[in-house]
């Protein structure tokens, strides 16, 4: 088999197809001078992190950053999927690109651009204010439930853009999000005016809708505790699973989905 029947195969011309769009997204991003916020917002975390003259532990290193670095994909992620979810983007759909490329191009540009800010973090605290029990492999260990929890965050992210959810079933998701979280500020005083059936199902509805969030909250444990072995091993596989999962959803949507735009 000679090199051009390999690039005739789907696959590949799948993953050609993915990785032109990924570079041509990235390019459009710099040269759309957005980059300039995650640099300010880096240098700007790595200023108050520095500015703390006492020594930090490893694990008070991953709580600020893993803190720091969900909420930057909460920036960066809508930032790409905006900048994708134009009308220009029918003139990529229509060519050669499919649907899965380009929402997955958009997915990881967004992903790679936290993970530079990431680097770029860890480099300075080496370099500059290294935790007092650094240990690489420990540090290695750590990272990957980061990675993955920001992977999970952005994926859900992308589940609630227009483009591929209605309006109805992202208010679903919403309500079921917030159901959820519920127990967090519904509770004391308020659930014992409520009829006791009711409180039962509340609280049985918010035990179930709370399982597939316990990889995240299980994920962000795992970053903060020096712990090896098979549950923690479980947990990641979990977080891998269940970000399969939503990418798989979001994609089978936005293939079934008659195109949309925010600025249509």
């Amino acid at each position: 088999m000679n090199l051009n029947q390999i690039g005739q195969m789907p696959f590949v011309c799948f993953i050609l197809r993915f990785l032109s769009f990924l570079r041509f997204t990235l390019e459009d991003y710099f040269h759309s001078k957005r980059i300039l916020i995650e640099v300010f917002l880096t240098f700007a975390f790595l200023f108050l992190l520095f500015n703390n003259k006492q020594p930090f532990l490893t694990g008070q290193f991953f709580g600020s950053v893993g803190a720091f670095s969900l909420a930057l994909t909460l920036f960066t992620v809508s930032s790409v999927l905006s900048q994708g979810d134009q009308p220009a983007g029918y003139l990529l759909l229509i060519r050669r690109l499919d649907r899965t490329s380009y929402l997955l191009g958009l997915y990881f540009c967004a992903l790679l651009l936290i993970l530079l800010s990431f680097c770029i973090i860890c480099a300075a605290t080496f370099f500059l204010k290294p935790p007092s029990d650094l240990n690489f492999a420990n540090f290695i260990v750590r990272t990957i439930p980061l990675v993955l929890n920001v992977g999970l965050v952005g994926a859900f992210l992308l589940l609630l853009t227009p483009m591929v959810l209605s309006t109805g079933w992202r208010l679903l998701l919403l309500s079921l999000l917030a159901l959820a979280f519920s127990s967090s500020f519904v509770s004391g005083y308020f659930l014992q005016t409520l009829p006791k059936d009711f409180v039962q199902i509340l609280s049985g509805m918010q035990a179930l809708l709370s399982y597939p969030l316990l990889p995240i909250l299980r994920g962000f444990a795992l970053m903060l505790e020096q712990r090896t072995g098979t549950p923690e091993f479980t947990v990641l596989i979990t977080q891998g699973a269940l970000l399969a999962i939503i990418l798989l959803t979001a994609i089978y949507s936005f293939r079934q989905r008659e195109l949309t735009f925010l600025n249509e």
